[in-house]
């Protein structure tokens, strides 16, 4: 809730949001940013450490998935291309 807070200053570029976090997981957070600022919405990528699988929730919301570990690198040419507003390959199976 904390996340969805600073959202509302207007002050935020993109978002990177964990898919696992207490309280609202990430697939909740970006329905609530989705309905308040859609195209911050729209700059929101995903990461996740755990082995889940691909679809529902998370495909639904068609944004980019990195999965941990990650280097710097591959971090930045995620957030370039969502500022951009240029779609960014996943993983095999994700939206």
């Amino acid at each position: 809730m904390q996340g969805l807070e600073i959202t509302r200053s207007g002050a935020v570029d993109v978002i990177v949001c964990d898919l696992r976090m207490p309280g609202m997981d990430g697939p909740a957070f970006h329905e609530r940013l989705r309905r308040e600022r859609p195209g911050l919405a729209a700059r929101t990528m995903f990461i996740t450490g755990d082995l889940v699988s691909p679809g529902g929730r998370i495909a639904a919301t068609k944004q980019p998935v990195l999965l941990k570990p990650f280097g710097f690198e591959k971090l930045e040419e995620m957030l370039v291309a969502l500022m951009r507003g240029t779609p960014m390959a996943t993983p095999a199976g994700w939206p």
